[in-house]
């Protein structure tokens, strides 16, 4: 059996420490292979006091294999297919490649209880994957895969088991799984080796209502329950294939102090610092998912600490990650000097955005596009190896698959921290992606650069109506070549839509300035929640700019909700909306 590579893995353990105890090895090379993987805990053992424990040592372990852990806290005792569907609602959204879960053949009651449950829900979620089943209390009749590993990952596995202290104190099982694995090894004339039973899909040993321990529906009445539960897989299915975002581009991990004066002198000062994601492609994909969408990112990163982090922010938020990690680079990183007035300063080192290309492009399969509904070109000149035909095959892609798009195009590289026009080349790749945009985003210098009149900002002395005929008619341009609808932010001027017919502004609310960086990501995202709920274009506008206002007035985690949103609309004039007309 070839094992998966850049997929998701699903892991299911009884117990933290389960996970390990059976397939430690396995989920190491697993995570070398690029694959994403969630681990879901299902109960936390009989001693409550050491509940909290256990939580933080299982987090400890996900930390360190690069996993995602949720915890559940089921009770065993309970009714197992009570909670069935909600596990195939997960198995639904999360649509992985391979189930990792407990054998009905591991005796433990717990174990039992687990598994009961997670096969009526690949029942109801219609899987069709791979899945390994293993058994730690029980031998495990008839094992068909055979996880072989040398002495260096078993030493790697021993230490994930030792973070578990909690159960190591009572249970030391450490000489045993180290014998055991080391059994099997010796079997296959292997170093290690680790035991499981595989399975495909709708097939073997699962114990739902109208099958009989064989797998087989049983006599009368039995091809119906059959239908029943198909009907109900596919209702389910339908429901949970809610449409996901797909944040393409670029991600940094940024530094950054909280707004300052610009008068501070010059020394030393004190002020808090954060870390968090950045990027357009990373802010969009966490705004995107704090409102309640199945977001996703796909960007690079490198294989070091920065990205480690990165992880952990992005599946915290509920995005899902899928990062590419590039050699001989590190991950992007932003120190981000915000000012008191919203302005602000970034000094970036654009680390594995440089490296990334068309080959770690994987969406050519049409399968690829299957779970998405929009895409979202984000930080688009922050990765010049996709600039030109590969991003022109995304696109063309996306729209193929009927999706709706959206981008936003940033500064080009070459004129960060200056002034004057875009290269000729820089419009020119920009322009010909237009036909397949549904939604252009870009600040006046980014809309104007576009449309190739100049690269600085619209305003200054030539008074305010002539800066908007000026964003006019570079909207003018950009609808000309193709685009749908053209989004402007203006900052303190509020926020621009434009199409072949429509005209409106938003106005801006003064509020204090408190996390300014990342507010036109947020307002991307709170545009594409509401175009994507065929709301009226006014209304996607002044969720947009209510989201965009919060996330600049908010301390702490900014990313607004939906009903965060809904209620700030409701308390400010954002409905002081006008119309104009061509």
């Amino acid at each position: 059996m070839n094992l998966p590579n850049s997929s998701r893995i699903l892991v299911v353990a009884p117990h933290p420490d389960d996970e390990v105890l059976s397939s430690g090895a396995l989920l190491l090379h697993l995570r070398a292979l690029a694959n994403t993987i969630d681990i879901h805990y299902v109960t936390s053992g009989s001693d409550s006091s050491l509940w909290d424990l256990r939580e933080d040592e299982a987090r400890k372990v996900c930390s360190q294999l690069g996993a995602t852990p949720t915890f559940h806290w089921l009770d065993r005792e309970g009714d197992p297919l009570k909670y069935s569907r909600s596990f195939a609602s997960i198995i639904a959204a999360y649509c992985p490649g391979m189930i990792i879960m407990p054998s009905s053949h591991d005796q433990h009651p717990a174990h039992m209880f687990t598994c009961e449950m997670v096969n009526q829900a690949i029942t109801l979620s219609l899987f069709t994957g791979t899945i390994l089943r293993y058994s730690i209390w029980n031998p495990l009749p008839d094992p068909d895969y055979l996880f072989q590993f040398e002495n260096q990952l078993l030493k790697r596995k021993i230490q994930l088991l030792s973070i578990y202290q909690s159960q190591l104190k009572n249970h030391d099982f450490i000489p045993g799984i180290s014998g055991l694995n080391t059994y099997y090894g010796l079997l296959s004339s292997e170093n290690s080796a680790e035991w499981n039973k595989k399975g495909k899909g709708f097939s073997d040993e699962w114990k739902v209502p109208g099958r009989n321990s064989s797998g087989a529906w049983n006599g009368q009445g039995g091809e119906e329950k059959k239908m029943q539960v198909y009907a109900e897989g596919f209702e389910l299915q339908k429901s949970m294939r809610s449409p996901a975002i797909l944040a393409f581009g670029d991600i940094f991990l940024d530094i950054l102090p909280e707004p300052i004066h610009k008068s501070i002198s010059e020394g030393s000062s004190r002020t808090q610092i954060t870390h968090s994601t950045g990027g357009n492609a990373g802010n969009f994909a966490i705004a995107s998912a704090h409102l309640g969408n199945q977001s996703c990112i796909y960007a690079p990163v490198a294989n070091d600490w920065r990205s480690r982090i990165l992880m952990e922010n992005i599946t915290e938020s509920g995005a899902r990650p899928f990062l590419v990690k590039k050699k001989s680079c590190t991950t992007a990183m932003t120190l981000g000097i915000a000012f008191k007035d919203g302005t602000r300063h970034f000094i970036s080192d654009f680390g594995a955005n440089l490296f990334f290309d068309e080959d770690d492009i994987p969406f050519s399969d049409p399968k690829c596009w299957e779970h998405f509904r929009h895409l979202h070109r984000a930080g688009y000149f922050w990765l010049p190896g996709l600039q030109g035909k590969a991003n022109l095959s995304i696109l063309e892609m996306a729209k193929k698959a009927e999706l709706t798009t959206s981008i936003d195009v940033g500064t080009p590289i070459s004129v960060l921290g200056k002034t004057g026009c875009w290269k000729e080349e820089d419009i020119h790749q920009v322009q010909e992606l237009m036909k397949y945009i549904d939604v252009f985003f870009g600040n006046e210098v980014e809309i104007l650069g576009a449309a190739e009149l100049g690269g600085e900002e619209a305003g200054g002395e030539t008074g305010a109506e002539q800066a908007s005929e000026k964003i006019y008619g570079a909207a003018s341009i950009l609808l000309a070549k193709g685009v749908k609808i053209v989004v402007v932010h203006r900052g303190e001027k509020g926020a621009s839509l434009y199409t072949h017919d429509t005209i409106l502004h938003s106005p801006a609310q003064s509020v204090p300035v408190e996390n300014p960086t990342g507010a036109g990501d947020v307002f991307n995202a709170a545009f594409i929640h509401a175009y994507l709920e065929d709301r009226e274009l006014e209304d996607c506008l002044t969720f947009a700019t209510a989201a965009g206002t919060l996330h600049v007035a908010k301390k702490g985690i900014p990313y607004p909700h939906r009903k965060e949103i809904e209620e700030c609309m409701k308390e400010t004039a954002f409905s002081d909306m006008y119309y104009s007309g061509y």
